[in-house]
């Protein structure tokens, strides 16, 4: 997981739970104002692709327990996605 310097977060912090399945879903919506990061944690056994709108299987791979923070904003719409069945995702995002 990649180290995160809290400092930056001043207003909020929320954590959640999504399934990801076969169609592509938005992680942390609706996003915080002013987001300044998202942290994605496939939480699953199966595979789960991130990127953007059109995403599939050429979106970035997280693979079980994996974990990623992206610095972005509140307009950025990152979506996962799975190839079959549906697939625990765990959000954490701070503004």
């Amino acid at each position: 997981m990649a180290r995160l310097d809290l400092d930056i977060t001043n207003t909020y912090f929320r954590s959640g739970r999504i399934y990801i399945g076969t169609t592509p879903t938005t992680i942390g919506s609706p996003a915080l104002t002013n987001r300044k990061f998202l942290t994605i944690l496939n939480a699953g056994t199966a595979n789960i692709y991130v990127g953007s709108t059109d995403v599939g299987v050429t979106g970035f791979p997280y693979y079980p327990g994996y974990s990623d923070t992206l610095k972005v904003g509140p307009s950025v719409k990152v979506k996962g996605f799975a190839v079959s069945g549906s697939v625990d995702i765990r959000f954490q995002e701070g503004s």
